[in-house]
C-alpha cells in the first residue's frame, strides 16, 4: 500500500475511490499533470507549480468544455456521455482503467496477435522452462524488452521484476533506468524508450546495448 497506494485506494469500493480521485480540487489530476510537464524533481518535489494558464491547457487533454457541448457548430454535436464528464474532468472513466483492465480484466490476443505468434521460430517462443514444460501461467510466448524507472513509486521493484526471468522467452531483456520516476515524460526515460522502439523496429542482429545512447544510465536486470 505504501508503495502503491493509489492503485489500492483505487480498487476500493466505488464511492470511496470516486472521492479519493475528485477530492481537494482534483489534486490528482492537478499532480498527474504538473508531473506530465516535467515540473517534477528527482527528490519528488517539484521545481514550480503550474500557472493558471497552463493548468487549462492540460485539463483542456481531459475533453470539451460545457461551452462546446452546448453549442451547435455546423454538423459537430457530442453525445450526451460527454456532457456528463464536464463537472469531473472524466475522472470516473479514468480510474475505471485500473478498476476493470488493469487489476482484473482479462487479456485477450487479437486474430493477428496469435497468427503473429504462430510464425514465430520455435527456439525464440522458449520460456525458461524446461524442456518439455511450456513454465509457469502467464508466461510469454514472444520476446519482449520491459523499461522500469528507478524511482518509480507506483510498482516496488520487489512487486515487478523478481522472478520475472521465469515468464519471459529468449530474446527478453529487463531494463532498469537510472534516476528516472516516470519515464514517458522524463528526458533520459523517454531517449532510452525511443532507443528500445528503434531497435525492435530495427535489426535483429544489433543488440540493444549498442543502440541505447547512454548505457551508463541502464542497467540490465534480465538478459535472455
Amino acid at each position: 500500500m505504501g508503495r502503491s497506494f493509489y492503485i489500492f485506494v483505487i480498487n476500493l469500493p466505488w464511492p470511496l475511490a470516486h472521492f479519493f480521485a475528485t477530492m481537494g480540487n482534483f489534486w490528482l489530476l492537478r499532480i498527474l499533470h504538473e508531473v506530465g510537464a516535467g515540473l517534477a524533481t528527482r527528490d519528488r518535489k517539484f521545481s514550480r507549480r503550474h500557472t493558471s494558464a497552463e493548468a487549462a491547457e492540460w485539463l483542456a487533454t481531459a475533453g470539451p468544455g460545457l461551452a462546446q457541448c452546448t453549442s451547435s457548430s455546423g454538423d459537430l454535436a457530442y453525445p450526451e456521455s460527454v456532457r456528463h464528464r464536464v463537472n469531473n474532468f472524466g475522472m470516473p472513466e479514468k480510474i475505471r482503467l485500473y478498476r476493470e483492465s488493469v487489476a482484473f480484466g482479462a487479456w485477450e490476443k487479437s486474430l493477428e496477435t496469435v497468427v503473429g505468434l504462430s510464425e514465430l521460430p520455435v527456439g525464440k517462443r522458449s520460456s525458461g522452462a524446461g524442456l518439455f514444460e511450456d513454465g509457469p501461467r502467464g508466461s510469454l510466448a514472444a520476446p519482449a524488452t520491459i523499461v522500469v524507472g528507478q524511482y518509480d513509486s507506483a510498482f516496488d521493484q520487489r512487486l515487478t521484476v523478481v522472478g520475472i526471468a521465469d515468464y519471459l522467452t529468449r530474446g527478453s531483456q529487463v531494463l532498469n533506468v537510472k534516476g528516472t520516476h516516470w519515464l514517458p515524460h522524463e528526458e533520459v526515460g523517454s531517449r532510452v524508450i525511443e532507443k528500445c522502439a528503434e531497435w525492435a523496429l530495427g535489426s535483429e542482429e544489433a543488440s540493444l546495448k549498442d543502440q541505447l545512447a547512454e548505457p551508463d544510465n541502464v542497467k540490465f536486470l534480465v538478459e535472455k
